[in-house]
């Protein structure tokens, strides 16, 4: 099996030669099947990124929240705690440059790890995720951090080529209830 940094680096390197016009294509797909899952429908509350280094956009998703009316959440680093929170998102027109160039809305009303019970979903990036729902992040463990603390729906979110056969998982590694490609859901086996 790969190192996790051997593994990151091959499919970083895969992910950024799609080009602007497939990342839109797979984007809208993805964003398609999200909103046609029962649960992303019934939910109120839903976590979800702002997209980076060739990530799944998920642009038109969030406008359909808003049409919906479902309450949004972004991590937002927090320098006080030198940790990332879930701030709420009421437009992408709040979003600005926040820690490490990564778009964020504005710390002006967040909830700390403790209050997430109220979150029905979380949106999750990554670099690659295998059929049992683990994440290949970056590495930092931002993520992992703020999914430690969450118990409810947990939708990683990628392109079909960062599905891989296994994730190198460490005891602190949060899988995902299900990964949502631009062709599948893919539900891990229990």
């Amino acid at each position: 099996m790969d190192t996790k940094e051997s593994l990151r680096a091959r499919l970083l390197l895969q992910r950024r030669l799609i080009s602007p016009d497939r990342r839109q294509s797979a984007s809208l797909q993805v964003c398609d099947r999200l909103t046609a899952l029962s649960d992303v429908q019934n939910a109120h509350h839903i976590a979800v990124y702002i997209a980076i280094d060739q990530e799944i956009e998920l642009a038109s998703f969030i406008e359909w929240c808003f049409t919906e009316e479902k309450t949004l959440y972004a991590p937002a680093y927090h320098t006080a705690s030198q940790a990332y929170v879930l701030t709420r998102l009421h437009s992408m027109t709040d979003v600005q440059k926040g820690r490490h160039g990564v778009s964020e809305p504005p710390l002006s009303d967040y909830l700390i790890p403790s209050n997430f019970g109220q979150i029905d979903g979380f949106l999750v990036p990554g670099i690659g995720f295998d059929r049992q729902g683990y994440r290949l992040g970056f590495g930092k463990g931002y993520y992992d951090r703020l999914l430690i603390e969450f118990s409810g729906l947990k939708i990683g979110i990628g392109y079909e080529e960062q599905i891989i056969f296994a994730c190198p998982a460490d005891p602190w590694d949060v899988p995902m209830t299900m990964v949502v490609t631009e062709k599948s859901v893919y539900l891990p086996a229990e």
